[in-house]
């Protein structure tokens, strides 16, 4: 026999997104004339590979692979270096090879794409309102998410300095997805006077979005 397995993916097509949950499921169908013996799925940019989950009869099978974003999970699509903890939901390239009894392979490909929707910012405070006459004041809101939010930043016109999550100069709050942030003022301190500012708040996901 010199017939080579037939295999496709049925869960995605090419450049498809494999969505925003924390794992997802990569499954497709593998028929050849003589017995096949096993589909491999690898994950090219990590260099890893997996032996699929099959099911059907010896000559047409099904397969399937469950995939996480956890840390050191058995199935995890997560590595370091060189990808930091930002770029783990990038675009990921899959190869699923099938091979036969008499030595037959043949092999796939599907390039899924990550996660790039930003995070939503609220702010609280009213555009418009009085900071008040008092030393200080806060400005705070929320941000969400369908990635985990990992890092906002605080800035007004005409003050040079950055208020950031990863220096401890904005409060983030706890959770993933679903956040609060807020920042008290010295007013005279960290604004300088008492006029009228602006603020501008931005915020990332675990994606770097």
């Amino acid at each position: 026999d010199a017939t080579k397995p037939v295999v496709t993916v049925t869960s995605h097509t090419n450049n498809a997104s494999y969505g925003n949950t924390a794992s997802f499921d990569l499954t497709g169908d593998a028929t050849d004339n003589v017995k096949i013996v096993n589909v491999i799925i690898k994950w090219v940019e990590g260099d890893t590979t997996w032996d699929a989950t099959l099911s059907g009869t010896d000559k047409a099978k099904s397969w399937s692979k469950t995939f996480n974003f956890v840390e050191d999970g058995a199935n995890s699509l997560y590595i370091t270096p060189p990808l930091t903890a930002a770029e783990q939901y990038a675009d990921k390239t899959f190869e699923i090879t099938v091979k036969d009894d008499q030595n037959n392979e043949s092999t796939t490909s599907v390039r899924l794409i990550g996660d790039n929707s930003a995070p939503a910012i609220a702010i609280e405070d009213v555009e418009g309102s009085n900071i008040g006459t008092a030393a200080t004041f806060t400005l705070n809101g929320s941000v969400t998410d369908n990635r985990e939010v990992v890092r906002v930043t605080l800035s007004a016109d005409g003050v040079g300095t950055v208020w950031d999550s990863a220096t401890a100069g904005v409060t983030l709050g706890a959770g993933t997805t679903s956040r609060t942030w807020s920042r008290t003022f010295d007013i005279l301190a960290d604004l300088g006077s008492y006029a009228s500012r602006s603020f501008e708040v931005t915020a990332w996901d675990k994606n770097g979005n």
